[in-house]
């Protein structure tokens, strides 16, 4: 993921929010979210879309439920498109589709801060250590 891990972290709850909500709910607090999390959901949707971690299954489920919306997801995906005309295709998906996604990226970014969160305590106690042993 390219999100800085704070960042990431701090929008965790929203975005789990974003994924209990009704269809409808979704599209409507999609229309008050800042372009920060605007961005925020296009990588989600771009990590949900294009990772490799999640099994067959579930990619073959993924893709059937988003078929419908593809053309959305290619613009929001395709870097050159105005903020606006994402932010429109966004809502245009806000409904089902975006849940199903974030259902799906939910437990990699949660998994992905864990994983960070691990590395960089081990690498304090080790820092620690070597401390106690150089007194």
């Amino acid at each position: 993921m390219k999100m800085n891990k704070k960042k990431l972290a701090s929008f965790l709850p929203l975005l789990e929010v974003l994924s209990n909500i009704s269809a409808d709910q979704r599209k409507i607090v999609i229309n008050f979210l800042t372009d920060e999390t605007h961005d925020i959901l296009y990588e989600c949707i771009k990590n949900g879309i294009c990772n490799n971690t999640i099994n067959e299954g579930d990619k073959q489920r993924l893709r059937t439920e988003l078929e419908s919306k593809k053309n959305n997801f290619r613009y929001i995906l395709n870097n050159k498109g105005s903020k606006k005309k994402k932010k429109e295709n966004l809502v245009q998906i806000g409904g089902n589709s975006l849940g199903i996604i974030l259902e799906f990226v939910l437990p990699l970014i949660t998994e992905y801060l864990l994983s960070v969160e691990n590395k960089s305590s081990e690498q304090a106690n080790e820092n620690n250590q070597g401390l106690e042993e150089q007194k």
